[in-house]
């Protein structure tokens, strides 16, 4: 039986990469200060004029992909394939999971016939490390693996799906409410940049700190020593909020220590971008369980 893949904006995959994959993608939104409401990526906008407004004082809010859009994608996806199998963005993170289960329930209260074809998956991951889940699909699919066999494997290897974040700028974080202001203003004078993962619950959560840029972008590194397996594959990401040198120095730092594919390196995406800011490192890759760096347990 053949299936369709479809994907959210919030895998920060670019639309020439998903095209090449033969991947539908449904964008959420970002919505301006004066108004305007754009759909997320970097089609009507560079990434750099995007963070560059963010330093200058540019606030943007965000909305997760409305259900019709689902609804639309998936009718129309049915028309041609036997299947749809949805890759999303953390439940824990955005609406959006929610937005596609009532799309494919509206779905099948309309048409009995699509009852059992659309397959949801909630990644519990963000950014580049659903872009790696939707990669890991697509080679599923083309090797001729069903969907069930895909989706099986899919479940068990975002178990093992580590994402290591730093960010620059803490006035992000304080004002997503991930950390009061006395910590922001404390960190901001003392330099001091948090170490971020996100835990089995798919949820964004510190669990350290380093003194200075630099020192964070070792920290990625070090936990790369210590979580990755290379029997999972040789597969990275890394996404970054405008700032591409250090993305591509901590690439080539993982790979002048390890035998891995060449990197997947994007700008992360404007929804995930309005949380994170400008100066966002983060790294992906499949390694031990994340349950490892899970305080709940």
């Amino acid at each position: 039986m053949s299936y369709y893949i479809v994907t959210d904006s919030a895998c920060d995959l670019s639309q020439d990469q998903l095209n090449s994959l033969n991947v539908g993608r449904c964008p959420l939104t970002v919505n301006f200060q004066d108004g305007k409401i754009m759909e997320d990526g970097f089609l009507e906008r560079s990434s750099t004029t995007f963070y560059d407004g963010m330093r200058q004082g540019m606030v943007s809010t965000t909305s997760q992909v409305n259900s019709n859009l689902f609804y639309d994608n998936f009718k129309t996806a049915l028309k041609e394939h036997d299947q749809v199998l949805y890759v999303g963005f953390s439940s824990a993170l955005s609406g959006t999971y929610q937005s596609a289960f009532l799309a494919k329930n509206m779905l099948e209260e309309d048409d009995s016939t699509v009852a059992g074809r659309i397959i949801l998956l909630d990644t519990k991951a963000a950014s580049l490390g659903v872009g790696l889940l939707v990669i890991e699909a697509c080679r599923m699919r083309d090797q001729g693996a069903s969907l069930e066999d895909t989706l099986k494997h899919l479940q068990a290897i975002s178990a093992h799906l580590n994402h290591w974040f730093t960010v620059d700028d803490l006035v992000y974080l304080k004002r997503g409410g991930r950390i009061s202001g006395v910590k922001a203003a404390v960190g901001q004078l003392l330099n001091i940049k948090p170490i971020l993962h996100v835990n089995t619950e798919g949820k964004l959560i510190p669990i350290g700190k380093a003194k200075g840029r630099k020192k964070s972008i070792h920290a990625l590194m070090n936990h790369f020593r210590d979580m990755y397996d290379p029997s999972l594959g040789k597969d990275f990401a890394i996404s970054h909020g405008d700032c591409l040198k250090d993305a591509e120095m901590l690439a080539q730092m993982i790979q002048d220590e390890f035998d891995m594919n060449e990197p997947i390196i994007e700008p992360v995406g404007m929804v995930v971008g309005s949380h994170s800011g400008p100066g966002t490192l983060a790294l992906f890759f499949f390694g031990k369980p994340r349950e490892e760096f899970n305080p709940a347990l």
